[in-house]
């Protein structure tokens, strides 16, 4: 498990999972591979579910990119852009019983032409 200063937040325990998983991309990918990275990595959520695992994003990993790259011995020219922890879900665990508020759709995106 990456060493995150003393920090012992579920996100940096990876929700406690058995499997974590630390996504990069290559610095010089342009901006349209963000797009094909998420969704794939939206496509692992979907296929994991599938086959009854629990998935969920830790955009916060990429707070301590300094870190991860250190402990996984990454290149400079690889950019940090989440975790993914992989598991089974405990339906009982506290961490799953928290939600956060969202906005409501119309507070954040706009539909033209529809």
């Amino acid at each position: 498990m990456l060493q995150i200063c003393a920090e012992t937040t579920v996100n940096a325990r990876f929700f406690d999972a058995p499997i974590g998983i630390v996504v990069t991309i290559h610095k010089d990918m342009g901006k349209g591979c963000f797009m094909d990275l998420g969704m794939s990595i939206m496509s692992l959520f979907i296929a994991a579910q599938g086959m009854g695992y629990a998935t969920t994003g830790i955009g916060a990993l990429s707070n301590h990119a300094d870190v991860v790259h250190h402990d996984l011995k990454l290149g400079s020219d690889e950019l940090v852009v989440c975790g993914i922890a992989l598991g089974r879900e405990d339906t009982s665990a506290p961490v799953n019983q928290f939600r956060t508020e969202r906005d409501p759709l119309d507070q954040y995106a706009t539909f033209q032409g529809f």
